[in-house]
């Protein structure tokens, strides 16, 4: 198959973007072309191309006419579709925010991918789409990278933080740092595994880690207990018990998770099992592999092929279809953009009274000045009437 990805950029490596390279390679190394399009290239981009995976920033220079587009992310799928009159497409969504993650709607998008249940449950009320329309291939580890793998301690000594939103300097580092000092493990923090060098290598010196998502499932492939973690809120061990549910909401809490407790804390880490440890890892480095998604993606991308075949055949309407799309979807641009224009004229708006506020605030500073050089004046001059009365009064006593 050829196959085009499109994503909102490819510079810095992020989330959606070690999507792309992880499986335009895994897909190149099973016999397909691959191409991958961004109008935003750098240092991903160069990673592809060190792939031998070509990368473009104009879709009609594409090095292949795509059998499907890959898309993530509205306007580079959207654009890409417009390039392409005749290739199929899936939609890959990872959240619903920012704004440049929406799903966009189109004839040839046949599948919808959610990287979890619960993303793909919200595609299917927000777009109103088909239960067959829709399809979820959980985030996955790259087990061949991820390759060293500890083996857990009876007794947890090192734990890490491993999430870029998490502030260890406030409140919620606070409760965690005294639910681990109190049990004797040292807690470390650093940023994500998009960020972090070489995080297969130091993943696996630490009994313990803190994480949701792929970093979470990448420390559970290294051997490591796993709290799924958010900027609030932290989950209990994931063992063979919860996996199933923590894995449908992408091993992350949930908006209504309590927030962090110390007490809590405590008593989940009291739970710690190296058994509970060792068959998590396990179960992941079994079921959640790269190349497990590589392949349900084979079969999906195959099933829009098919599907846009069909279509092209009964719907003798099938490109007025792609009008009313594409009109539909400029009328989502331009409420997005009415929606800029409104912001714009309230910033503009608030411009002035900042203007005036400030203008204000210096009248105000003036007329404090003026006053405080007044009463200091009286106060000058009432000390020096004082001075006078006392002389006065001491001059009679005397």
């Amino acid at each position: 198959m050829k196959i085009l990805f499109t994503n909102n950029t490819l510079s810095s490596p992020a989330g959606s973007e070690l999507v792309v390279v992880e499986l335009a390679d895994a897909l190149r190394r099973r016999g397909h072309q691959v191409a991958a399009y961004s109008t935003n290239l750098g240092e991903v981009a160069d990673r592809l191309r060190g792939l031998s995976i070509s990368v473009i920033s104009d879709p009609l220079k594409s090095p292949f006419v795509p059998d499907v587009i890959h898309g993530q992310h509205h306007l580079d799928a959207m654009a890409a579709l417009c390039a392409f009159q005749k290739s199929s497409a899936i939609y890959h969504c990872h959240g619903f925010v920012p704004w440049l993650e929406r799903s966009p709607q189109h004839p040839r998008i046949h599948r919808y991918v959610g990287m979890c249940e619960v993303i793909s449950e919200r595609l299917r009320i927000e777009l109103a789409l088909p239960e067959t329309s829709v399809i979820t291939i959980p985030n996955w580890v790259d087990v061949d990278r991820f390759h060293r793998v500890r083996e857990p301690s009876e007794r947890p000594a090192k734990a890490l933080i491993y999430s870029r939103s998490f502030d260890s300097a406030a409140w919620h580092g606070n409760q965690l740092r005294k639910a681990f000092t109190s049990l004797g493990i040292q807690l470390d923090h650093c940023g994500s595994i998009v960020e972090a060098p070489s995080p297969e290598v130091y993943l696996s010196e630490y009994d313990i880690v803190l994480a949701s998502g792929r970093s979470a499932l990448e420390a559970m492939a290294s051997g490591c207990a796993v709290i799924p973690l958010s900027a609030v809120s932290c989950l209990d061990f994931v063992t063979c018990n919860n996996f199933d549910s923590l894995r449908r909401q992408n091993f992350s809490p949930r908006l209504q998770s309590p927030q962090l407790c110390a007490s809590q804390i405590r008593k989940t880490l009291l739970s710690y099992s190296a058994f509970a440890t060792l068959l998590v890892t396990e179960r992941v480095r079994s079921e959640c592999t790269l190349a497990l998604a590589a392949s349900s993606l084979e079969s999906v991308y195959q099933e829009a092929i098919v599907c846009e075949r069909d279509r092209v055949k009964i719907d003798k309407d099938a490109f007025g279809q792609e009008f009313v799309a594409i009109l539909h979807y400029l009328q989502f641009l331009k409420s997005r953009n009415q929606r800029c224009e409104e912001l714009e004229d309230q910033a503009a708006q608030l411009e002035l009274v900042l203007v005036d506020c400030q203008a204000e605030l210096v009248r105000i500073k003036k007329a404090y000045s003026a006053e405080r050089s007044r009463l200091f004046k009286m106060l000058s001059q009432a000390h020096a009437l004082s001075s006078k009365l006392m002389a006065k009064i001491s001059g009679l006593l005397a």
